[in-house]
């Protein structure tokens, strides 16, 4: 009976993390969704706010950028470039980090 017992609970417990990351991957996959409407709107005040107000932003070719109002500071600045539309990936997914990678691409006038 205890071997029973405890079976079941590895099956639930592999289920139930199952469903968490199934819904942590929904999660990721609206907030990339929105971050990339919102990027591509040029709405940087409002992407800002995506950020926490201490959160460190790093985007190649720049500074380390950190705080929610710097970050839309620097949003903006990337936006005044010129059009462009980005992508997201994410490329790892754990309790802690989410690592993704970010594309830029410049639209011709």
């Amino acid at each position: 009976m205890k071997k029973l017992s405890y079976y079941s609970l590895v099956a639930l417990m592999s289920m139930s993390s199952f469903a968490w990351a199934n819904d942590l991957s929904a999660t990721i996959e609206a907030n990339n969704n929105k971050y990339i409407a919102l990027f591509n709107e040029g709405k940087a005040e409002q992407l800002s706010q995506m950020f926490t107000e201490d959160a460190l932003y790093l985007n190649d070719g720049f500074a380390l950028i950190q705080g929610r109002k710097d970050i839309a500071k620097q949003l903006k600045l990337e936006m005044s470039a010129g059009p462009a539309t980005i992508t997201l990936k994410t490329v790892e997914q754990s309790v802690t980090i989410e690592r993704q990678q970010r594309s830029v691409f410049g639209k011709s006038p």
